[in-house]
């Protein structure tokens, strides 16, 4: 009897371990370092969150907070606190998040966090450069769905993957890691054969973002242009109170979307004139 007893708790122990294993193997490291910043001039409380590994890293996120705070408010105040969590693997992003097989993602909003995969990991130069311009775009997203709607709504906001990652892209001004306007004229011209960035970019995000983000960026520049921040923040603002995009776009902008969007490919869909 003894031994059954023995054997039995032998056999528990060895189950216990085995799932602390397995809740080790899909959860990543604890993230048990904290850096709290306020900014009261910009309404912003952020909390970065990190493990021990990546402490020099969230030291270098935190400067790039403050950098950031002056460019994204031009967007809108923050309105809720927002939490970072800095991920030592890009793994553990992807669990996080629960988006797999996005090998070039290094980062991900919401109305109130930003998941980061651990700039420890992503290779090449200008580091702290690419990190502020991240935290830049991040941040931008943030303060958009946050002024674009509320908690429990945000996400059913139908604000276009154009519109929200070109914003975000001119924000962290990453026209260079983008390209040139006219590699989106080349696209255009061979048939735009992978889809069109404008109207399937949700579709074809996963595959081909270089062309999504470089539309996206490139577009949002001439929107800017043409119409001025203080009108793409009324947009903004409307949606947040409950207008549909389009609804929205054509009365503060005065043209239909799907129409300026048709000029603006067109634009793009025959040679520059010699």
């Amino acid at each position: 009897m003894k031994d059954s007893r023995n054997n039995l708790l032998l056999i528990c122990l060895a189950l216990c371990v085995a799932f602390v294993s397995s809740a080790c193997a899909t959860s990543g490291l604890r993230l048990d370092g904290r850096i709290y910043y306020r900014n009261p001039a910009h309404e912003a409380d952020v909390e970065i969150l990190y493990n021990h590994v990546d402490s020099e890293e969230a030291e270098m996120v935190s400067l790039a907070v403050r950098d950031a705070l002056p460019k994204v408010v031009q967007w809108g105040d923050f309105k809720e606190k927002l939490t970072i969590r800095i991920h030592p693997t890009h793994g553990d992003l992807e669990e996080r998040i629960h988006r797999h097989g996005y090998p070039w993602l290094r980062g991900w909003a919401r109305y109130d966090t930003i998941d980061l995969q651990s700039p420890r990991t992503w290779g090449g130069d200008r580091l702290e450069m690419r990190v502020r311009k991240m935290m830049t775009h991040e941040m931008t997203h943030v303060v958009m769905y946050q002024n674009g709607g509320r908690r429990h709504n945000w996400h059913r906001k139908d604000f276009p993957l154009w519109f929200r990652e070109g914003m975000a892209s001119v924000t962290a001004e990453q026209a260079d890691q983008r390209g040139p306007r006219e590699d989106i004229r080349r696209y255009y011209l061979r048939g735009a054969q992978d889809g069109d960035p404008l109207s399937d970019g949700d579709r074809m995000v996963k595959k081909q973002p270089k062309i999504v983000y470089l539309v996206a960026h490139w577009v949002f520049v001439d929107l800017l242009e043409e119409f001025g921040r203080d009108k793409i923040i009324r947009i903004i603002n409307d949606v947040g109170e409950g207008q549909r995009f389009a609804a929205a776009w054509r009365a503060i902008l005065g043209v239909p979307l799907e129409k300026w969007l048709e000029n603006w490919r067109k634009n793009y869909s025959k040679p520059v004139s010699s």
